[in-house]
């Protein structure tokens, strides 16, 4: 799975399934993984997610240019959806491509 408990587990290689993306070198999508429950709210939790697997993503470690999220409140889960900017401009992607927080509070992106 990961190394650190909580929603600000590190993935570890081979310990989760990737789609890899076509321009920038980072995965479009990651599944097949889930972490313990962490405390607070889905957007704190998605941030120490998105923290601990920044070099993953392609981010920053401090999440600069992640704006306020968007949370989608759904049965049994909260899906987060970021707006991020880069050198001033909105980065477009996938909003189909959310954060899932299940209600149990473990981190598990959607595929």
């Amino acid at each position: 799975m990961g190394t650190r408990s909580g929603a600000g587990i590190r993935l570890k290689r081979g310990r989760y399934k990737a789609v890899a993306g076509e321009h920038y070198g980072t995965p479009k999508e990651v599944w097949g993984f889930r972490t313990a429950p962490g405390g607070g709210s889905p957007e704190q939790a998605a941030r120490r997610f998105l923290s601990a697997n920044s070099a993953l993503f392609g981010l920053d470690p401090r999440l600069a240019g992640l704006g306020r999220p968007r949370i989608l409140r759904s049965l049994g889960a909260s899906h987060v959806i970021f707006n991020q900017r880069h050198a001033g401009h909105r980065v477009r992607g996938d909003p189909g491509q959310p954060l899932q927080l299940p209600a149990q509070g473990r981190q598990r992106p959607q595929r």
